[in-house]
């Protein structure tokens, strides 16, 4: 409920976003939200974008600490009682020396998905499992097995209709 609202004002105030992470495999992938445990809600949308969308989330009551100094690749995230936090990000970039990702062709190549009560774009399958595998590389077993388990099940889940030789290009 909490993801359909923060899509719907989004995408009423003409904000193309991309849904990252737990939400997208929670939905496309394990087939049922309560199979996949999220902590946060990760968006991605373009970096021109950035400042509408912030406002956006405070405008549905949302707030946001203040910057830390921390060198991040997404807005502070936005919290609000009760919710999970949501995190804006304009790149899928992490770490001191990236992973070079062509971040503008994410949006042409992105999908439809229904969400709830609402609908946005997910990443392809091909840049959604380069996704995964970075941020699993990045953050190590900090975060448990989850993004290995997220592996397995996107490699069960897409079968055949991976196309490898794109992964292996971009």
């Amino acid at each position: 409920q909490q993801l359909s609202r923060v899509l719907n004002v989004l995408k009423d105030d003409d904000i193309q976003v991309i849904v990252l992470k737990g939400a997208h495999l929670a939905e496309a992938v394990y087939g049922d939200i309560g199979l996949r445990p999220m902590c946060d809600i990760d968006l991605l949308v373009k970096e021109s974008d950035l400042s509408r969308a912030g406002e956006s989330l405070l405008a549905i009551g949302y707030g946001q600490p203040q910057y830390t100094g921390e060198a991040l690749k997404h807005l502070y995230p936005f919290t609000k009682a009760g919710a999970f936090p949501v995190e804006v990000h304009w790149t899928l970039e992490k770490g001191p020396e990236p992973l070079k990702v062509d971040r503008h062709n994410l949006f042409d190549r992105a999908q439809r998905l229904s969400f709830a009560k609402s609908e946005a774009l997910c990443l392809c399958p091909e840049d959604l499992f380069l996704h995964i595998c970075h941020h699993a590389a990045h953050h190590g077993f900090v975060l448990g097995f989850k993004p290995l388990c997220d592996i397995v099940e996107m490699v069960r889940f897409f079968g055949n209709k991976l196309d490898w030789d794109a992964i292996s290009h971009r």
